[in-house]
């Protein structure tokens, strides 16, 4: 880490503002820090005065705040903590003289990369509301510095009087705090530095420094067409933030005005990116004008470009694809480098209109910044040389490397041999350094395989991150799959300085094939030990907010899915009690399968007695209920112990099979052969013997019905495999794995598509299920399992947990379990009294509700596949139908974050999702527990709509 001293050095002429409306108003300016104490003094009258807090109701935090206030620059916030003998925090207390309006916090930070950093506010009703700062994908500046916005007008944690968790009136003061990251022993003392702390309103304001270095920017009104009047003010305070704000008057004539902007030196690259919020009725176009003196010009389509909360969009334009050029070469191709730009407003075919649009974050480059529109390819390659790396610290690895071109891009193509040896690499060496928070590409790897990305630094030093889990939502019809990788959360570091410090630019990708976990301990678990990979379209760059645009005829892919199917009918329960008011709820929800265990001794208590009475009843009552039973064969009996070796008797086991296939023959059921064996006691060779046995049994008596394989505890890859590796017959319909995840079931995808393949590779047609899948509300509070965020956060995992099954394409999904248990404190485990979508006595909880919605509104729809998100996903899917309007299902998959859509806000408020007949009028975007989700009306008949993690999914229609 660089010492203080060493940023003070580098530390350029600044001034914090807090932007109000229009006006610029300095928050604090500098401080003198003459006796370094813990509470120090303002000079400013903005700030009353800052303290510092030990966050003594968690005792045991220690530290000290200081300001750094040199002679020329901005005030530093030194905030030291130790957290040796304990605690959770300490912080820095601002509170302001004069209370501030604003919806966004805005700072520099220099803090250790685990760091937890928290920020809160406390508005006019004395509310404290807290965010906690995920700046693990924050672009970090050549000396250390870190820029972070905070949007803080509402949050999920929150105190104080009014206690609404909705920031009411100005703010009064704020607080930056790091937290004690206990998992981390090395970041136990340290300090976290603090400066240019800014209140604002986004919606009216929101500064950005170019990349490019403009020496000059002046206003043009196109004087060949007279008549357009207009003027240009740039904002700009001394660091180089800056806006454009163009004003044009186009009712006296004229065709366009502009914003013209001399480049300080030449900049080769051909992709101009800025953002832009304008009136719908003008166009916007960029000129530039290359080292021949040719001018390039091209109008952007509007209608493909999202905008987000605040009304911004963000166009990437390329300028070898120009609608017009003239003077110099005259080729309509750039020659050289670029000069000088400017950025358009036309009148279009809205002649006489006035107005004023605004420009920022405008950019030259010469790499394609986003990789989510299938139909762009990057015309220009960043690198200076490829290569490929047998990973030669771990021998034994072997391949090769091939490039081709396609389509004016290069595809790698990578041979490998992983029978020894941990990894092979694609090494990409780039032709200039970029500074980037986020690498993206496209690949085609096998499954079963681990991917992992590793940088080097401009001082040499190597990062990499953890292994890259693919999601659900990233492959394209041509099967490759598009990665975002934040750059950032370092696995592990090396070489160079070897600080864990990064350092300017981004010099070096390797993008890594890894054995794995599995694939180290036994390399006759994978699947693919060799085989061949391929990358293409590499891509360096700062990442912009997730934001999609959902019209009735947005692109999806299908994913692994099947498209236009309807997947609630693969969808069930998974429980234990068998009386008519559970089948009567599953119906209600809107299940279609039921599971309940059909025990060994339940079934033959006395011995050679087999009672089927009982299941007989249970499933007429299922089936009456429009509900198919799974029915497990399980468990142990006292009547018989194991033959040797042998978990069971497994010839008495087949006896009592074949009573109960024999009683229920012809019935509409499912048989499932042991639950989660590889927990009870089998060998993977064991299982496969009693797989077989009880296959053949129930198809000897009854050929037509389905058999699948036990619930395995979690994604038991390798346990499949070396079942698999017995030769069980081909008459299993399918193998069946329990993925509970507390979050990010989405991940869960991946594995899958693993398992099918591996199946697949042994040339046995059968697929794959979930019997059990599930969350506790215990998991999200252990303390009050019942409160308001537990069964929010409940809610939300699962009916996530099911989307992403759909997505998957799975034979059966049952979620675990249909009501909880009434709760025995005596008992260990608490959190199994929680798992219910409804409570004990099937009173509804927000988990019911959730899946209510999804599995009625999905029903009369057909599933048509996902739209892809980007890293700080954003995620979507889409269902239609002849009969009904187009619905997306929405949500976001990372805590702390909140993602944003826009959609057309025409729907038939007369229906409710279902296609019903509503009491009342009804929203076009709803959240899980069908109340309207508050959304911004844009002008264009559209609305645009935030949502964080703990909101989703939602549900958002629109008519065809």
């Amino acid at each position: 880490m660089t010492t203080q001293g060493d940023f003070l050095k580098k530390i350029k002429q600044a001034l914090a503002f807090a932007l109000v409306g229009s006006a610029l108003i300095p928050l604090f300016q500098n401080f003198s820090d003459t006796s370094s104490s813990a509470s120090t003094k303002s000079s400013s009258t903005d700030v009353k005065k800052f303290s510092f807090s030990n966050g003594s109701e968690f005792p045991g935090a220690s530290g000290k705040l200081s300001i750094a206030a040199p002679t020329s620059g901005d005030s530093i916030i030194i905030l030291k903590y130790d957290f040796t003998h304990g605690g959770n925090y300490v912080a820095s207390s601002l509170p302001l003289t004069t209370p501030v309006s604003g919806d966004t916090v805005r700072f520099k930070m220099n803090v250790p990369l685990q760091s937890v950093i928290y920020l809160r506010v406390t508005d006019e009703s004395k509310q404290t509301l807290q965010f906690v700062v995920n700046h693990s994908t924050l672009l970090t500046d050549d000396t250390g510095w870190t820029t972070v916005e905070v949007p803080v007008t509402s949050s999920e944690s929150f105190w104080g009087d009014s206690s609404t968790g909705k920031l009411k009136g100005r703010i009064i003061s704020l607080s930056l705090g790091i937290g004690n990251t206990k998992r981390n022993p090395e970041n136990t003392i340290g300090q976290g530095l603090f400066r240019q702390v800014q209140v604002f309103n986004k919606n009216r304001f929101s500064p950005t420094t170019p990349s490019a270095s403009f020496s000059a920017i002046h206003f043009n009104n196109g004087a060949e067409f007279p008549g357009a009047q207009g003027s240009i003010e740039v904002i700009a305070p001394t660091q180089g933030d800056s806006l454009q704000t163009v004003a044009y008057d186009f009712t006296r004539g004229g065709n366009y005005v502009s914003s013209r902007m001399q480049l300080a030196a030449p900049v080769d690259g051909h992709y101009v990116r800025f953002a832009f919020k304008a009136d719908a009725n003008v166009l916007i176009g960029v000129r530039v004008t290359d080292e021949s003196g040719q001018t390039l010009q091209k109008i952007i389509s509007r209608a493909s470009l999202p905008m987000d909360a605040y009304g911004w969009s963000t166009a990437t334009v390329d300028m070898e694809s120009s609608n017009s050029f003239w003077q110099g070469a005259k080729t309509g191709k750039l020659q050289g480098r670029i000069q000088s730009l400017g950025l358009l407003v036309d009148h279009g075919s809205a002649k006489g209109v006035s107005g004023v649009a605004y420009f920022r974050q405008v950019e030259v480059l010469n790499f394609l910044p986003s990789m989510y529109n299938s139909t762009v390819v990057p015309k220009i390659n960043p690198l200076r040389l490829a290569a490929f790396s047998n990973g030669a610290e771990f021998p034994g690895a072997t391949g090769s490397m091939g490039i081709a071109s396609d389509n004016g891009d290069y595809v790698h193509k990578i041979d490998f041999n992983l029978k020894a040896g941990n990894y092979v690499a694609d090494v990409m060496t780039l032709a200039t350094p970029v500074i980037a928070n986020e690498v993206r590409f496209l690949a085609k790897i096998p499954t079963g395989l681990d991917i992992a990305i590793r940088v080097m630094d401009s001082a040499g030093q190597s990062f990499q991150t953890n292994f890259i889990s693919r999601q659900f939502d990233s492959i394209n019809d041509d099967n490759w799959r598009s990665y975002v990788v934040p750059l950032g959360a370092w696995a592990f570091h090396f070489g160079g300085a070897n600080d864990g410090a990064f350092k300017g630019s981004v010099t070096q990708v390797k993008i890594i094939l890894d054995r794995g976990p599995q694939g180290k301990k036994n390399s006759k678990l994978s699947v693919l030990p060799s085989g061949t990979f391929y990358v293409r379209g590499l891509s360096l760059g700062v990442g912009a907010s997730t934001h999609l645009d959902l019209k009735p005829n947005t692109i999806v892919y299908p994913a692994l899915g099947k498209a236009n199917s309807d997947p609630t009918l693969t969808t069930g329960v998974s429980y234990h009690s068998r009386v008519e008011a559970s089948y009567k709820m599953a119906e209600e929800i809107g299940f279609k399968y039921a599971r309940t265990d059909i025990t060994w001794n339940g079934v033959e208590s006395v011995k050679g007695t087999y009672t089927t009475k009982g299941i007989v009843s249970s499933v007429a009552g299922m089936h009456a209920h429009g509900l198919t039973p799974v029915l497990i064969f399980d468990y142990s009996n006292k009547n018989y112990p194991p033959v040797g070796d042998y978990p069971i008797d497994l010839a008495a086991f087949q006896k009592y099979v074949a009573a109960v296939t024999t009683a229920l023959k012809g019935q509409n059921v499912v048989y499932e052969v042991w639950n989660e064996q590889d927990l009870w006691g089998f060998t993977a060779p064991q299982y496969a013997k009693l797989l077989a046995a009880t296959a053949d049994t129930v198809h000897a008596i009854d050929p037509e019905r389905r058999v699948i394989a036990g619930g395995l505890a979690g994604a038991n890859f390798s346990y499949i495999y070396r079942t698999l590796a017995e030769k069980v017959p081909r008459n299993v319909a399918a193998f069946t794995i329990h993925p509970y995840t507390r979050n990010d079931p989405e991940q869960i995808a991946d594995k899958r598509a693993a398992i099918k393949d591996m199946i697949a590779s042994f040339g046995i047609n059968s697929g794959l299920a979930t019997t059990e899948v599930g969350a506790s509300s215990y998991w999200y509070d252990a303390v009050d399992p019942k409160s308001e965020t537990a069964e929010s956060y409940h809610a939300t995992t699962i009916t996530r947990q099911i989307l992403t099954s759909w997505a998957s394409g799975e034979l059966i999904t049952l979620i675990y379990q249909l009501q909880d248990a009434p709760f025995d404190p005596s008992k260990p485990k608490p959190q199994e009294f929680y798992f219910g979508l409804t409570g004990p006595r099937m009173e509804a909880k927000p988990a019911k509700n959730a899946v209510q919605l999804l599995l009625h509104s999905a029903r009369v729809r057909k599933y048509q596949g996902v739209v892809s998100g980007s890293k700080s996903g954003l995620q979507a899917m889409k269902f239609t139908s002849p009969q009904q309007e187009t619905m997306y299902v929405v949500w976001n998959n990372i805590r702390n974050t909140t993602v944003s859509f826009t959609a057309i806000n025409d729907c038939d408020k007369s229906i409710d999702f279902t296609g019903a007949k509503a009491s009342k009028s009804t929203s076009c975007v709803i959240d899980h527990q069908s109340e309207a989700l508050p959304c911004i009306k844009n002008g264009n008949g559209t609305v645009t709509c935030s949502i964080t993690e703990r909101q989703g999914p939602v549900f958002v229609r629109m008519k065809r």
